[in-house]
């Protein structure tokens, strides 16, 4: 089967493909999932029925128009996202509510205070 697999992977990438070892994992009932593991790369792949085809042609379009609406642009962009947060976080929103709680009279005690006046 391995032999089958890298043929069939060799035709979809159009280039060879060195030797590779795949080994089953888990994840599903629907399909057969698989991990071909080469000397440079990794390939994850699904095995179903032939008459499952149209399943596989339906997914790959979802995928394309998640990778076509710009979805993925930011992942793997963790520090970048992480550095923003910190930076709000810590150094705009205390400020924020020091003058809009206390400066201005705002904040929750002052809205208490305000609504058992009236």
């Amino acid at each position: 089967m391995e032999r089958v697999l890298k043929q069939k992977l060799e035709a979809a990438l159009g280039r060879p493909v060195r030797e590779i070892t795949g080994r089953g994992i888990g994840g599903g009932c629907i399909n057969e999932a698989l991990c071909l593991q080469g000397k440079d790369e990794r390939y994850f792949v699904k095995l179903n029925r032939p008459e499952r085809l149209a399943m596989f042609e339906a997914e790959a379009a979802g995928l394309q128009a998640i990778v076509d609406a710009g979805a993925l642009r930011g992942a793997g962009m963790t520090r970048a996202v992480m550095l923003v947060d910190i930076l709000t976080g810590f150094g705009l929103l205390p400020p924020l509510a020091w003058l809009f709680g206390i400066v201005l009279g705002g904040g929750l005690i002052a809205w208490a205070r305000r609504r058992l006046r009236d």
